[in-house]
């Protein structure tokens, strides 16, 4: 594909940019081990990619009924605090590869379930938030991932028309939503493989972010003995 066809590139964040799903996975797990729960790990991973409002009726289906999920969400949210006190680890090639898309003066955004203060604060703590032109989240629209809108809204945000646009992708929530908001999209999976479902969708699935920036043009030279 030839970069021409590319005038911006949005990303997600949680497990695309930043390493952070094993993180609340973690805190996940610490949590159901504490309260005694008979629950599987199997009930975070249905969560990824969904915003706070879809994630909160989904865990309380899930817990059903065996604890209040507001006292479920508090010691994990505390859980998670204590690890997040540690730095914020990114992807292998992410710094390449903004680094890299700035330098051709290609626009960069966001478009993460996760609400706007926390994607805020850990792109910040990561050093990545000035890549962005733009960072849109969970809470800034309507309709959360599958739903196109929050690509639709980043793409708007950068004055592209969304097939003028690629998204990068690791959840098959995340990729659902690209691929329906007309975007060139590559999934670069984390602690899921893709569902069947979703590979059907025919969009480009890659080993991480630099093969799939390749299959996209993106990048044609090393950069920086990384890529």
């Amino acid at each position: 594909m030839n970069i021409s066809n590319i005038h911006a590139v949005i990303f997600d964040m949680d497990g695309l940019l930043l390493d952070t799903e094993q993180i609340f996975l973690k805190a996940f797990s610490q949590t159901r081990v504490s309260l005694d729960l008979a629950l599987s790990d199997d009930l975070y991973l249905s969560l990824i990619g969904l915003d706070a409002k879809q994630t909160e009726v989904k865990l309380a289906a899930g817990l059903d009924g065996h604890i209040d999920p507001d006292t479920f969400n508090k010691e994990w949210d505390q859980r998670c605090t204590a690890l997040f006190m540690e730095p914020i680890p990114i992807k292998f090639g992410v710094r390449d590869l903004v680094q890299h898309l700035r330098s051709i003066g290609m626009p960069m955004a966001v478009a993460t379930s996760t609400n706007t203060k926390t994607a805020r604060q850990h792109l910040a703590e990561a050093g990545l938030i000035d890549f962005f032109a733009t960072v849109i989240c969970g809470d800034q629209v309507e309709n959360g991932k599958p739903a196109p809108d929050i690509y639709l809204k980043a793409a708007a945000a950068l004055n592209m028309e969304p097939q003028l646009c690629a998204a990068f992708e690791d959840s098959d929530t995340g990729t659902r939503a690209a691929v329906a908001a007309g975007l060139r999209t590559v999934q670069v999976p984390d602690l899921q493989d893709p569902s069947p479902e979703t590979v059907a969708l025919n969009h480009h699935i890659a080993t991480d972010l630099i093969s799939g920036a390749q299959h996209l043009g993106l990048i044609n030279a090393p950069v920086n003995n990384v890529i």
